[in-house]
């Protein structure tokens, strides 16, 4: 672990040290080619009363994942406490394409164990008239890039070898969202963002972490 620890010290060497400005909720920018973004924060907490969509209720009941009451308090409830449903693709309805953001630790309807203690990442998008899995995340959904079509996301994800969280983005291919890039990362003291001269060789290293710890399903 201190050899790997090593490593990402040297790769800091290496970065822009600007740290990302929590505060900021939207941000326009053009990237290297040349391409308009506009980074929108998503912050999820679960403690909400209502869904946001009344949409959203009804595609828990076709995902079956949920119970609408459990007097036990042992299966998940389709509750804004346990899920939240999110667009990525504009000018289509939600329930044909959506992000399910699930809470860390809930006991999935029909699962024998509760999910691991951390928040799990789901893409659907409606093929054939059924509601089919395409990505799968271990992480926090942080940001959608919604300057697009088809909305870029950006997930923190925690390699626990390197003792790193990576912010990584995901571009939608016109099947899943593929790997594109890493964003900034924060070893315990801040966001940082990768200069880029560095960014795509530092990019494919730690893609190369990611995929070996278990954080894509």
């Amino acid at each position: 672990m201190k050899l790997m620890k090593q490593t990402f010290l040297y790769i800091l060497a290496l970065l822009v040290f600007t740290s990302c400005s929590s505060e900021e909720t939207e941000a326009d920018r053009t990237d290297q080619t040349g391409e308009k973004s506009m980074i929108q924060n998503q912050v999820t907490d679960f403690s909400e009363s209502e869904f946001d969509n009344p949409k959203s209720l009804e595609i828990l009941k076709e995902l079956d994942i949920c119970v609408l009451q459990d007097s036990l308090g042992i299966v998940a409830e389709c509750s804004p406490k346990n899920f939240k449903i999110i667009p990525f693709k504009n000018n289509v309805p939600m329930e044909d394409a959506f992000i399910l953001e699930v809470k860390a630790g809930i006991l999935l309807k029909g699962s024998p164990e509760p999910l691991p203690p951390i928040r799990h990442i789901i893409v659907f998008e409606r093929e054939n008239g059924e509601l089919v899995q395409v990505n799968g995340f271990r992480g926090d959904l942080i940001a959608k890039d919604v300057g697009k079509d088809v909305n870029d996301i950006i997930l923190a994800l925690y390699v626990k070898a390197d003792e790193t969280l990576f912010h990584c983005r995901y571009a939608w291919n016109g099947d899943k969202f593929e790997f594109k890039s890493v964003d900034g990362l924060d070893y315990g003291d801040g966001v940082k963002t990768l200069s880029p001269a560095t960014k795509d060789s530092v990019t494919n290293e730690i893609y190369g972490s990611i995929m070996q710890s278990n954080l894509i399903f």
